[in-house]
């Protein structure tokens, strides 16, 4: 057995790679790599019982040039008897509409197809082909960027990533076949770009040769043309040195990761689409550098799992937003992600997600006219207002039913009148809180409840005909209209949230 077929079963069996039987989507580019691999997997079917599927994608990066390797890799196939699915995109379009690196856009919509591909075949995962050489590359790459041990770690042979939906769906791939992680595997990792070149060669392997890896405006092809033979004069064996120490920041990486997977649950207050909300006091309880872990893995999650392109810089600046900035500060990110310190809580997100309460409770309209009596949906939200009128004696405040709470009140219907509409702040606003006995800024109210400036302007309130405040929805209702002896009419007004009910009024 040659050396190549030698070191990729060998990698594949220390690393349980694969199991008798699974099918295995192999990614193939055109170039000597990726038809290696594929050669080497195809001669080591019978051993493992394999099925394989050829999964190449037309990036349109390099016009004509990209068909010609769509056509050579589908002849391919066809000649091995492998069956393939080969598709295009856009990837400019997604670069530019993304504010992507073009290196970044390629990798999330070539990741999206794979795990498509995957999904319709079954297979177990999608075997790409990195090498030794490249995984030298990555790590100085990620060396020079000032990456931490997750960096420096370089590529695994066995890793599961997270994928964006893409919008416009790759061609021949629909909603069905759309998932949130593909598993990657890399049988090449302990080959180097020579044996690989060496191997193609005897084998009279055909293969297409990308004329891109020869612009030295792209920072892989400097590091690896002018960078690396340059370090090779101080360190012959550089290479072996830099995938030791790579071996070594992946049992730190991993040992750091099991630590903040144990402390994810404890620390996170909320976790929805766009948005992670960090506990606060527990935060200022832990170390640094779990904190640091913490940052990454919420910008792995938000950012569909590219936490690569953390950078030191991003990660103190959260750190020192939490450590040292007052509530309502902001720091922004990378890919539009904003960090914000809120009374209690770290939150990271897109600014969209972070507009809106987790509960997702919030006025969209400047003003919004009440059924009195009856109910009244928000718009674009999952919350509904009712208002009853309670009929009979007024009751006891003990025994009203569902007691008073921030989303239910009860008000004297006289007093509120039955002109009732819920709308925005506005500059001046001023109400009577309960007990206070004079009035007080509806800006110092939310202020006191804690809310986040961002969602100030969001706030229900329950207005009369006179547009004087009767209630902050969820925090204060107003002196004007609260339950008194000379009560003679009683109003309930509840606000309920039935996400799965949407047009429930």
């Amino acid at each position: 057995m040659s050396t190549i077929p030698a070191k990729v079963r060998a990698l594949i069996d220390e690393q349980h790679l694969v199991q008798p039987g699974d099918t295995l989507v192999v990614a193939v580019s055109g170039g000597p790599d990726s038809v290696c691999l594929l050669h080497v997997l195809r001669e080591l079917c019978a051993a493992y019982g394999l099925h394989l599927h050829v999964a190449h994608l037309n990036h349109q990066l390099r016009g004509a040039a990209s068909d010609e390797d769509a056509v050579f890799v589908a002849r391919l196939a066809a000649e091995w008897g492998i069956p393939a699915t080969v598709s295009a995109y856009d990837v400019p379009a997604y670069q530019q509409a993304h504010g992507l690196s073009m290196e970044a856009a390629a990798r999330e919509v070539r990741h999206v197809f794979l795990a498509g591909v995957a999904a319709a075949t079954g297979a177990a995962g999608v075997a790409l082909g990195h090498t030794a050489s490249d995984q030298v590359e990555t790590v100085v790459i990620h060396w020079l960027r000032g990456a931490g041990p997750a960096g420096l770690r370089g590529m695994l042979p066995d890793q599961t990533m997270r994928i964006p939906p893409l919008v416009p769906p790759i061609v021949g791939q629909d909603d069905t076949r759309r998932v949130s992680h593909v598993r990657l595997i890399r049988p090449l990792l302990a080959v180097t770009r020579a044996e690989v070149q060496t191997y193609c060669a005897v084998h009279h392997l055909p293969f297409r040769d990308d004329v891109s890896n020869l612009d030295e405006t792209i920072l892989r092809n400097r590091v690896r043309r002018q960078l690396l033979p340059v370090l090779r004069d101080y360190n012959p064996g550089l290479d072996d040195t830099i995938r030791r120490s790579a071996t070594a920041m992946a049992e730190v990486s991993r040992f750091l990761q099991d630590q903040v997977n144990a402390t994810w649950p404890a620390i996170v207050r909320d976790e929805r689409p766009g948005a992670i909300a960090f506990d606060r006091p527990t935060w200022q309880s832990l170390d640094p550098v779990i904190q640091r872990g913490l940052v990454r893995e919420a910008v792995s999650r938000l950012l569909w799992g590219a936490p690569l392109d953390l950078g030191w810089d991003h990660a103190e600046a959260v750190l020192n937003l939490a450590a040292r900035s007052h509530v309502g500060a902001e720091t922004h990110l990378l890919h539009d992600l904003v960090a914000v310190l809120d009374h209690d809580a770290l939150v990271l997100g897109h600014p969209d997600a972070l507009a809106v309460p987790p509960d997702g409770l919030c006025l969209t309209v400047d003003r919004l006219a009440l059924h009195v009596p009856g109910c009244t949906r928000l718009p674009a939200t999952t919350w509904s207002l009712e208002i009853t009128c309670l009929q009979g004696p007024v009751p006891a405040l003990d025994a009203l039913d569902p007691p008073p709470s921030a989303y239910c009140v009860y008000l004297d219907a006289d007093r509120a009148g039955a002109d009732l509409a819920l709308r925005r702040r506005r500059a001046g606003d001023r109400l009577r809180p309960l007990g206070l006995g004079g009035t007080r800024k509806l800006k110092d109210v939310l202020i006191d409840a804690h809310v986040p400036r961002r969602w100030r302007d969001g706030v229900p309130l329950l207005v009369d005909a006179a547009d004087r405040i009767l209630w902050v929805v969820g925090h204060q209702i107003a002196e004007d209209v609260r339950i008194s002896p000379q009560t003679q009419r009683v109003i309930r007004l509840h606000i309920t949230n039935e996400p799965n009910r949407p047009n429930h009024c």
